[in-house]
């Protein structure tokens, strides 16, 4: 199977605040919110091991000092994640997942555990705090609008042999024109703040924030704070494709595609289809499938005016050849569909072909204008039914899409809770979105989904380490001293999980099971070659 063949994970940062008359600071909030999951059982007592993270070892240890709050931080949870305060938001990693299926549980189970997070620092600090699944803050005062960005990024593990620094040309001539056409699929949509420049508008970034004096809505906004095509910067000098290594795995065979350019989507079907892309799109460029990718001209530019751009007819960009190519029927449709669909009929199993099909079937939705097929299946054009339902313009639009990414009680709902969806503040639609999911993806039933989320709350993955990792950490937690994404520290030794995609349940329930304690875990895993 294709679409389990790559050990990927994502990475969510969410927005946490209080109103501003009850204001706390944003560290102390969001430290003291990750603290409460911990004293609520979510994670482990133990430290992350910073010395891991060698390629950004400087930034994490800037992490672990600026703490604020007492205590902590204790960011290994039971199922896998990494819960932790990442520049002052509150970022939710998932654990290593191998099927879209699992990919959308664990990002469905971060948002309940954000929410739980969010309570309970209410009460600890006796004012309201809300949490928001989103891409952008946005603030107006005295007519000028500015915007700073939040991150969600995508983990591919490649071979290194066919993915490094020494082929990066090949890497980007593939990819680039693929993380342009892409965006109609993947956007989450928002309002963006645009400058006027005479008869016309245009986006004005200074310093990794976007300024202007109107909102525009965006099919998918984080295209407008990309810089530079290609970089090792996440954070002021974006790229659309992202030089940075560390696989959190055997370095020797693993590079990390690190994609930070993907967006906070709440429908579970987007999820769905967008991890399966993903995974189809890495599964062809290592097999030399994506040589003679349709190059573009100004692929900056291009994807401004692109996710700009609400109507099939507007988004075409320019080739290097200087002919015009339609970015969905053309590009994305026209060359990578037909390479993944080439790389599926040759390998691919009943769930890769269903993946290519459904696929295929929403490029050819967007591309017609058939939107009203999508509501509650893409997250940007439901936000642009929900705009047009309310009338909603300018300041007032983008209080409907802060609604729409809102964190309220109704996720309680999905781990299998009685709650009134219809008496909550949010206006993403959980049932109606899951119903969605249901109709669309195969095998997929709303109440399998929400007892599978209900699980993912404190259970790693099946096939991936992260199984052994979350039955170790849940059996021997007090023994752990430090652990990271490949290894677990304890007193006298390390147990090391250098392969991704191994020490899933079938090869290790019985080991965890008769296990002692950690040093015999990594004995009998040591033993196992």
């Amino acid at each position: 199977m294709i679409v389990r063949s790559v050990a990927r994970g994502l990475e969510q940062e969410y927005a946490m605040n209080t109103c501003p008359a009850d204001q706390v600071p944003r560290r102390l909030l969001i430290d003291t919110a990750l603290n409460c999951l911990h004293d609520a059982g979510y994670t482990a007592p133990a430290k992350w091991a910073v010395t891991d993270e060698a390629g950004n070892l400087a930034y994490e240890r800037s992490i672990a000092s600026n703490w604020a709050a007492d205590g902590g931080p204790f960011p290994v949870a039971y199922n896998g994640m990494r819960l932790y305060d990442d520049a002052v938001h509150f970022e939710v990693s998932s654990p290593v997942v191998r099927n879209p299926r699992d990919l959308v549980r664990y990002s469905l189970a971060g948002e309940v555990l954000v929410y739980l997070a969010a309570k309970a620092a209410s009460k600890r600090f006796e004012k309201p705090v809300a949490a928001y699944k989103n891409n952008l803050s946005t603030t107006v005062e005295d007519g000028l609008i500015r915007s700073v960005a939040y991150g969600t990024h995508h983990n591919l593990l490649l071979p290194r042999s066919i993915c490094n620094l020494r082929n990066w040309e090949q890497v980007r001539r593939a990819l680039v024109p693929y993380t342009i056409a892409r965006l109609p699929l993947i956007g989450s949509g928002n309002m963006v703040p645009v400058r006027k420049s005479g008869p016309q508008w245009e986006v004005d970034w200074r310093d990794a924030e976007l300024f202007g004096q109107e909102l525009r809505f965006a099919i998918s906004p984080r295209i407008c704070f990309v810089r530079v095509v290609s970089t090792l910067d996440t954070t002021f000098w974006r790229g659309l494709v992202n030089e940075r290594d560390e696989p959190h795995a055997d370095d020797v065979s693993y590079w990390r595609l690190h994609d930070i350019n993907l967006e906070a989507l709440r429908s579970p079907f987007q999820l769905y289809i967008v991890d399966a892309l993903q995974t189809l799109i890495v599964a062809a460029f290592q097999r030399g499938l994506l040589d003679g990718a349709p190059q573009l001209a100004h692929p900056l530019r291009s994807g401004v005016q692109l996710v700009f751009g609400l109507e099939p007819r507007d988004w075409q960009v320019q080739l290097e050849n200087g002919r015009t190519a339609h970015a969905l029927r053309d590009i994305l449709g026209g060359f990578y569909l037909e390479k993944i669909g080439q790389l599926v009929a040759r390998e691919g199993s009943p769930e890769d072909h269903a993946a290519v099909e459904l696929i295929s079937t929403v490029i050819t939705q967007l591309a017609t204008g058939d939107f009203d097929s999508l509501v509650h299946g893409i997250d940007w054009v439901t936000k642009l039914a929900l705009l047009e339902e309310y009338g909603a313009q300018g300041e007032e639009a983008l209080t409907v899409c802060n609604q729409f990414s809102l964190i309220d009680e109704g996720v309680r709902w999905y781990t299998g809770e009685e709650v009134d969806l219809d008496s909550c503040d949010c206006l993403h639609n959980l049932e109606s979105s899951l119903e969605y999911a249901e109709k669309r993806l195969a095998g997929c039933k709303a109440t399998d989904l929400r007892r599978d989320i209900a699980t993912a709350m404190m259970h790693g993955p099946g096939d991936t380490r992260d199984y052994l990792r979350s039955a170790v950490l849940r059996k021997f937690g007090p023994e752990v001293l430090q652990a990271s994404w490949e290894r677990i520290y304890y007193r006298g030794g390390v147990l090391r999980l250098p392969d991704p995609l191994c020490w899933g349940e079938e090869e290790s329930s019985q080991m965890i099971a008769s296990a002692e304690s950690v040093e015999e875990s990594a004995r009998r895993v040591r033993a196992s070659g």
